[in-house]
C-alpha cells in the first residue's frame, strides 16, 4: 500500500492482469494488501513492447489523473511481482459497458444516459491534453448502482502540449461514435464496412443517427465536450426526442413550454441555491428570460418527487392594488389540490388553531379552501382590536409553520414580484427571515420592470442585504438557443448551430421573442418541413434578410390576423388579470370561449381545462395587447368592465373581488371629471376597497384606496358630504398610521379634527394620535392626550392627580372587588358600549406608555380599567386591566399573592376571548412583573419568549421593547450564563430596535464587561467612574463600592419599572456595595441603610422565597459578619451557597462563596486552606457563569495567604 504489493505466501489468493501484445488488451484481477482492495496489471514477460505500454499507462495515469474521478487511477509508482513489471489500480466496483448492454435488452434513454456519461469521462480526459486513442466498450467500466463510469486501458495514450489543437483529439471523438454505433444498435461495428450507414442505423432513433451522422460525415462536432452537450440535452429532453415518432409538419414552439431549455448553467446554480437549505431565493432576469420555466423545470419536479408541495402565485400588471394575491393564490392551490390524510389534516389544524385562534375567521374569509383543513371557526366576545396587529402577515406565517409540521419540503413560488403590491414584499421579506423548516421562499422578478414601473429598487436590495440567494438569468447564449431550436425542429442542436446563430443575434437571447420570431420564419417560408426526409429544412439567406421587430411588434402582427371581435376580446381581457376565469371573462364577453378560443390557435392565449381558465401565455403578450388600446379606449373598456361586475355578479362575489371592481372603476375615473354624483359613488367604493385591505393589514393598499378617494372629493366642502369626507379622513390616517407615515397621518387628523362637528366623530382620528406619538416615544405627548381623549368619553381623570388621590382611587377599585371571586367575575357580560369600549382602549395605550414614562399614574390607569369592566362588561382589554392591576398589587401595596390571582385572571379572560394579538400584551405584564414574586424566575422566560415573537409577527412593537428587556434582566438574574444572555440581548436588539437600558446604565454594556467583551486582563486598574457608567453597579464586584453606592444613591426609585424583578436586585445590590464598604473602611456608614434593604426583601421572602432566599441569606451573612457574629455569619454563608447553588442563581452562589473567603480572611484565627478552597469555588462558578473579567480580577487582586 505504500509503493510495492507483497503478494500472499499463496499464489492462488491473487488473479494476474497479464498485457496482450499484439491486442493491446488486459484482464484486470484482485489484489489486496492490507484491508484494502486493488486491481493490478501485469504486463506480459514474454513482450518488451508490453512493458512499454504500461509503463507509459503508469506515467499517463500518474501524472495527469491524480484525482480524477473520470478514470480508473494507479495507486502508488510502478511495481512488479516476480519481476514482472506492474501497476496497481484504484478498486472499483463495476462491469465493462458492453457486458452492460450486451443481450440485456437496454432502453434507448437508459442508453443515451449512459452514453452521456461516457462523454462526459472522455472529456475530462481530454482537459487534461491526454489522447486515449483506444475508445472502446471493453475499456470503459460501468457501476449501475451508482451511476458512474470509468474509463480504462491507457497503455496507449498520448499526453499532448498544453497548446495542442483540437483536430489532435479528434480521433478519439469518431471513436467514441462508433462505441456509440456499437451501443445503441448493438451490432459489431467492424464488420460494417461502407455499408454502415444502411444498416447500422436502421433501428435508431432518428435524431441519433443524424448525431452520429454528425460526428462521422459531416463534423459538425469539434471537441467532446459539444457531442457531451448534445447527448445530455437528448437525455433530458428524451420523451420528445428520443421517440421514433414521425415528426408533425407543422411548427410547434408550444412544445418548448414548461422546459428550462439551454439554461444548464443556471439550473445548476438554482439546484445548489435549494440544496444549501436557504430560506429563500429570488430569481432575475430580463422580462424574456423565462425564469419561471426555470424554476418550473429545476424545483417543481424535485419537490413533489420527494412528495413536497409546489405552490405557485403570479402577480400581474393590473393586480397592484389586490394584496398578497399571489402569496394567497399559492396558498389555495395547497388546500384545493393536496392529497391530505386525516392525521396529516389534524397536525395542521393543532399547529394554526391554538395559536392564531380568532384569526381563524381571516384566513376562511381570505382562503375559503382552508376551511376544511381548519373548519368552521366562531368568532366570539367583542371585536377591540390595535392598529399595528399585521395580522394576514402573523397568518400566513403561521400556515407555513403548520406545513412545514408535514416534514415534507414545501416550495412558495411567487412569479412576477416586479408587479406585486407594497405589503407581499414585505411579506416576502418577513418569510426570507423565518427560516422555517422544509420550506423555501421562490420569487422571480424583471430588474428593468422594476427600475421602470415596479416597486422601489431599494426594497428589493433590502431583500438581497439580507441573505437571500439569487440567482441572475442571462439572455440565452447560442448554445442555448440550438437547444431550443432543437426541440422545435427535432434536430441535434450542433445541427442547428447556423440558424441559431442568427436567431440568438436577432432576437438578443430573448426566449419569447425567438418563439415569435420562429413562428414569423415558419409562416414567411424560411423553414419548412421536408415531407420526403421527414426533417425540418431552413433558408439561411432568408432568415438572415427577414427583418428584425421586437416581441411587441411580433404579437402585434399577430393580434392584427385576429378578427375584430376576437380582437375586441382579448383587449377586454388584457386590461383584466393574467389569468381570468371562463364564467368571469363571459360576463363581461359573452363569446368568450369562441373568440378567445381564436387568440388560442394564434398562440397568444391558453385555455387551462382543469380550472376551466384562459391565461395570456406570457406577460409580454398581456402588456403587447393592452398597449394596443388608445388611451380614451382604455379607460371606456375599464368601466364597462367595472360597472358589468358591479351588476352581474352577487353580492358575495362582488366582495370577492372588490379588488379587482374598484381597480377597474379607478383607471375610468378620468370619465367623471364633471359627474359629482359618480365620483362620491366611486369614493365610497374605494371606501370599501380600503376596509377590506385593512382588514389584511394591508396599509399600503388601503392608504392608496383611501387617498384615491379624497383625491375624488378634493372639490367637495365638509358640508357638502360630511360623513363621506369624514369617514375618508379618518381611515386614511389609520391606514397611514399602520404605515408609520406619520407626516401624511397628521394632515389627515388635522383634516379631522377642524371640521368633525362633535368629538364622538374625531375619536378615531384621536386613537390614531396617541398611537403614533407613542411609537415616536414622544410618551408624555401621548398620555396627555389620552387624558383629553379620556375626558371626552365620561372616563376622565382628575388633573392634577397626586399619590394620595391615586392610592385612594386604587383601594376603591379593590373594595368593589372584594367578595367577588374569580367565577363572578368570568361571569359578567360581555361589553357592548362603543364608548366604553374605546375608553378602554385608550387606557390600555395609556397604560404602556405611562408605565415607561410615568410609572406614578399606572395604579390609576388599571384601576378605572377595572371600574369600565365591572360596571359595563368583560372585553379582550380586560386581561390588560386585571393584568394591570395585579401589577399594582405587587409593585405598589407588595400583596403578591392577591397580584397573581389577578394575573391568572388576565389569563383567562385571554382565554375566553381568544384573541391572539392580546396574548404578548397580557404576557408581557404577567410574566414580567407579576409571577416573579411567587414563581420560579427562569419560569418566566419561555412564555417572554413566546410573547416577543408574537409581538413581533404582528407589528406591536411598543410591546415588543418591553418584552424584550423584561426577558434579557430576567435571564440574566436568574443566572443564565453570561455569554447566552449577551448572545439573545444583541438578537433581540437586533429585532426589536432597542436598547435594552436599566435604571443603572447600560444592561448590554455591563454583560459585556463581565464577559470580557470590553475587558482587557491588561488593565491594572478597573477604573471606578467606568464601572458606574456600565451599568448595574457592579463596582462592588471590584471592590468599587463607593463608585457603586454613589449609582444607587443617584437612582429614583419612583421612576422604577413597577413590579419588575429589577427592583428586588437593585435593593440587594446596594445593600451588598453598603456592607462591603463597611468592612473595607472599618466604618458601619450607611449600614442602616442596607438593613432596611434587607428588611424589604425579607417581607418579599415570604411569597417569593425560590427567587429571594439566597440573597436573604447572603446578607444576613453579611450582616452578621460585620457585627461579628461569626458562627452564625459561617452557616448563613453556607445557607446561601446552598440555596444559591439549588436554584441555580450561578452568580449568587459565586458571590456568597467570594464573601465566604472573605468573612474567614478577616477573623483573628485564619484558615487559610479554607480560605483558599472557597475563593477556587468562586472563581470555578464565575468562570461557569461566565464572568471572565471577575475570575481575572480576582486571579490578580485576591492575595489571601
Amino acid at each position: 500500500s505504500k509503493g510495492s504489493l507483497v503478494p500472499s505466501s499463496s499464489r492462488d489468493e491473487f488473479y494476474f492482469a497479464e498485457v496482450d501484445a499484439t491486442a493491446s488488451t488486459a484482464v484486470e484481477g484482485e489484489a489486496f494488501a492490507g484491508d484494502q482492495q486493488y486491481n493490478m496489471k501485469i504486463a506480459n514477460k514474454n513482450s518488451s513492447e508490453s512493458r512499454e505500454m504500461l509503463e507509459n499507462e503508469h506515467k499517463v495515469l500518474s501524472a495527469s489523473f491524480d484525482g480524477c474521478h473520470s478514470v480508473l487511477g494507479v495507486v502508488g509508482p510502478m511495481t512488479s511481482y516476480d519481476n514482472i513489471p506492474a501497476i496497481v489500480m484504484e478498486n472499483f466496483d463495476g462491469i465493462t459497458v458492453k457486458a452492460w448492454y450486451v443481450g440485456e435488452n437496454r432502453s434507448i434513454i437508459e442508453k443515451v444516459d449512459v452514453a452521456t456519461k461516457i462523454a462526459e469521462a472522455l472529456v475530462a480526459v481530454h482537459e487534461r491534453k491526454v489522447i486515449h486513442t483506444a475508445i472502446r466498450a471493453d475499456h470503459i467500466l460501468y457501476n449501475p448502482e451508482q451511476g458512474t463510469v470509468k474509463i480504462t486501458e491507457f497503455s496507449s495514450a498520448e499526453k499532448l502540449d498544453d497548446d495542442a489543437p483540437e483536430a489532435e483529439f479528434f480521433e478519439d471523438v469518431k471513436q467514441l461514435a462508433y462505441l456509440f454505433l456499437e451501443m445503441f444498435s448493438e451490432k459489431d461495428v467492424t464488420i460494417l464496412g461502407t455499408l454502415r450507414t444502411k444498416i447500422f442505423f436502421s433501428n435508431i432513433p432518428k435524431i441519433l443517427k443524424m448525431l452520429l451522422e454528425g460526428i462521422l460525415i459531416h463534423s459538425w462536432y469539434k471537441n467532446t465536450e459539444q457531442v457531451a452537450r448534445d447527448l445530455r440535452h437528448l437525455h433530458t429532453y428524451s420523451g420528445t426526442l428520443l421517440s421514433n415518432d414521425a415528426l408533425s409538419d407543422k411548427l410547434d414552439v408550444s412544445m418548448i413550454k414548461g422546459k428550462s431549455v439551454g439554461r444548464q448553467t443556471e439550473l445548476k446554480s438554482l439546484m445548489q441555491a435549494y440544496e444549501s437549505n436557504p430560506s429563500a431565493i429570488l430569481v432575475s432576469g430580463t422580462a424574456e428570460s423565462a425564469k419561471s420555466e426555470l424554476v418550473e423545470f429545476a424545483l417543481k419536479y424535485k419537490v413533489e418527487g420527494e412528495g413536497g408541495y409546489f405552490l405557485y402565485g403570479k402577480f400581474d400588471m393590473h393586480q397592484s392594488s389586490a394584496p398578497y394575491s399571489a402569496v394567497l393564490a399559492a396558498l389555495d392551490s395547497f388546500a384545493i389540490n393536496a392529497s391530505l390524510s386525516e392525521q396529516d389534516i389534524e397536525s395542521i389544524r393543532k399547529k394554526i388553531v391554538p395559536t392564531i385562534g380568532y384569526d381563524c375567521k381571516l384566513v376562511t374569509s381570505l382562503l375559503p379552501s382552508w376551511e376544511k383543513i381548519i373548519g368552521e371557526y366562531e368568532i366570539t366576545g367583542d371585536k377591540a382590536d390595535g392598529y399595528t396587529s399585521n395580522k394576514t402577515i402573523f397568518a400566513v406565517r403561521t400556515l407555513l409553520k403548520a406545513l412545514s409540521s408535514l416534514k415534507k419540503p414545501v416550495i412558495i413560488f411567487l412569479d412576477d414580484l416586479h408587479f406585486a403590491d407594497a405589503q407581499s414584499l414585505e411579506l416576502f421579506h418577513a418569510l426570507s427571515q423565518d427560516k422555517i423548516s422544509s420550506v423555501v421562499l421562490v420569487g422571480s422578478y424583471s430588474a428593468e420592470e422594476i427600475e421602470s414601473s415596479g416597486p422601489a429598487p431599494e426594497i428589493f436590495e433590502e431583500i438581497v442585504n439580507c441573505g437571500v440567494s439569487e440567482i441572475v438569468v442571462p439572455p440565452m447564449s447560442q448554445e442555448g438557443m440550438s437547444e431550443l431550436l432543437s426541440l422545435v425542429l427535432g434536430l441535434p442542436p450542433r445541427a442547428t448551430a447556423p440558424i441559431a446563430e442568427v436567431m440568438q443575434e436577432k432576437t438578443s437571447g430573448n426566449v419569447l421573442s425567438s418563439k415569435l420570431f420562429l413562428e414569423r420564419l415558419s409562416e414567411d417560408g424560411a423553414i419548412t418541413f421536408n415531407s420526403v426526409k421527414q426533417s425540418w429544412e431552413w433558408d439561411l439567406e432568408k432568415i438572415k434578410a427577414t427583418e428584425t421587430s421586437s416581441s411587441d411588434g411580433l404579437i402585434k402582427a399577430k393580434v392584427e390576423k385576429l378578427s375584430e371581435e376576437a380582437q375586441d376580446a382579448l383587449s377586454m381581457f388584457a386590461c383584466l388579470e393574467a389569468k381570468m376565469s371562463l364564467a368571469m371573462l363571459q360576463h363581461v364577453v359573452p363569446s368568450a370561449e369562441s373568440l378567445l378560443g381564436e387568440a388560442k390557435d394564434a398562440g397568444l392565449v391558453e385555455f387551462l381545462p382543469e380550472t376551466a381558465e384562459f391565461q395570456f401565455v406570457h406577460d409580454r403578450v398581456q402588456e403587447a395587447v393592452y398597449a394596443l388600446i388608445d388611451e380614451e379606449s382604455r379607460a371606456t373598456k375599464h368601466l364597462k368592465i367595472g360597472e358589468t361586475f358591479k351588476e352581474k355578479l352577487s353580492k358575495e362575489d362582488r366582495m370577492k373581488n372588490v379588488f379587482l371592481i374598484v381597480g377597474q372603476l379607478d383607471r375610468a375615473a378620468e370619465l367623471f371629471a364633471s359627474d359629482d354624483e359618480a365620483l362620491t359613488t366611486l369614493a365610497k367604493v374605494n371606501i370599501t376597497a380600503g376596509k377590506a385591505a385593512m382588514a389584511r393589514s394591508a396599509f399600503h393598499s388601503a392608504a392608496a384606496f383611501f387617498n384615491f378617494g379624497i383625491l375624488l372629493t378634493k372639490e367637495k366642502k365638509w358640508t357638502e358630504d360630511y360623513l363621506l369626507l369624514l369617514e375618508l379622513h379618518s381611515s386614511a390616517a389609520e391606514a397611514e398610521f399602520g404605515l408609520g407615515e406619520y407626516s401624511r397621518m397628521t394632515e389627515n387628523v388635522n383634516k379631522v379634527r377642524n371640521n368633525a362637528s362633535d368629538y364622538e366623530d374625531q375619536l378615531r382620528a384621536a386613537a390614531v394620535s396617541i398611537n403614533a406619538l407613542g411609537n415616536q416615544n414622544r410618551l408624555n405627548n401621548a398620555i396627555d392626550l389620552g387624558l383629553l381623549v379620556l375626558s371626552k368619553l365620561d372616563s376622565e381623570l382628575p388633573v392634577p392627580f397626586d399619590s394620595t388621590y391615586i392610592m385612594s382611587d386604587f383601594k376603591r377599585t379593590s373594595r368593589m372587588l372584594k367578595g367577588k371571586k374569580d367565577r363572578d367575575l368570568m361571569k359578567l357580560p360581555v361589553m357592548t358600549d362603543r364608548k366604553k369600549l374605546t375608553a378602554m382602549q385608550i387606557f390600555h395605550l395609556m397604560y404602556m406608555y405611562a408605565y415607561r414614562e410615568r410609572p406614578a399614574l399606572c395604579p390609576l390607569i388599571a384601576s378605572r380599567m377595572v371600574r369600565l369592566t365591572l360596571g359595563f362588561g368583560l372585553c379582550s382589554v380586560s386581561s390588560i386591566a386585571f393584568a394591570a392591576f395585579g401589577v399594582a398589587k405587587c409593585g405598589y401595596f407588595g400583596e403578591m399573592e392577591e397580584g397573581y390571582r389577578y394575573g391568572q385572571l388576565s389569563l383567562a379572560v385571554l382565554n375566553k376571548f381568544d384573541r391572539k394579538e392580546w396574548v404578548p400584551r397580557a404576557f408581557c405584564w404577567v410574566y414580567g412583573c407579576i409571577n416573579v414574586w411567587t414563581q420560579p424566575l427562569k419560569s418566566s422566560l419561555g412564555p417572554l419568549r413566546r410573547a416577543h415573537e408574537l409581538a413581533l409577527e404582528r407589528g406591536d412593537t411598543d410591546y415588543a421593547k418591553v418584552i424584550a428587556a423584561s426577558y434579557c434582566f430576567n435571564s440574566y438574574h436568574c443566572g443564565v450564563p453570561l455569554q447566552e444572555v449577551e448572545e439573545e440581548t444583541l438578537n433581540y436588539r437586533q429585532m426589536t430596535d432597542v436598547d435594552v437600558g436599566s435604571i443603572t446604565g447600560d444592561f448590554l454594556t455591563a454583560v459585556r464587561f463581565l464577559t470580557g467583551t470590553i475587558y482587557s486582563s491588561e488593565n491594572q486598574h478597573i477604573n471606578a467612574n467606568d464601572i458606574a457608567r456600565n451599568g448595574w453597579a457592579y463596582g462592588f464586584l471590584f471592590g468599587e463600592y463607593e463608585s457603586a453606592i454613589e449609582v444607587f444613591q443617584s437612582i429614583n426609585y419612583q421612576n422604577m419599572h413597577i413590579g419588575t424583578f429589577e427592583v428586588a436586585m437593585v435593593l440587594f445590590f446596594e445593600a451588598m456595595a453598603v456592607f462591603g464598604l463597611a468592612r473595607q473602611t472599618k466604618q458601619k456608614k450607611n449600614v442602616l441603610s442596607a438593613q432596611n434593604n434587607l428588611k424589604q426583601l425579607k417581607f418579599w421572602q415570604s411569597s417569593a422565597e425560590c427567587n429571594l432566599g439566597h440573597m436573604v441569606a447572603l446578607l444576613e451573612a453579611e450582616n452578621a459578619s460585620l457585627a461579628g457574629r461569626t458562627k452564625v455569619a459561617k452557616q448563613l454563608y453556607i445557607k446561601a451557597i446552598e440555596k444559591s447553588r439549588d436554584a441555580g442563581f450561578l452568580h449568587i452562589e459565586a458571590i456568597a462563596y467570594e464573601k465566604a473567603a472573605i468573612h474567614l480572611h478577616d477573623q483573628k484565627v485564619r484558615d487559610a486552606v479554607m480560605e483558599k478552597k472557597l475563593i477556587e469555588k468562586a472563581i470555578g462558578v464565575y468562570s461557569k457563569w461566565g464572568a471572565t473579567s471577575k475570575v481575572e480580577d480576582l486571579r490578580r487582586n485576591v492575595q489571601l495567604a
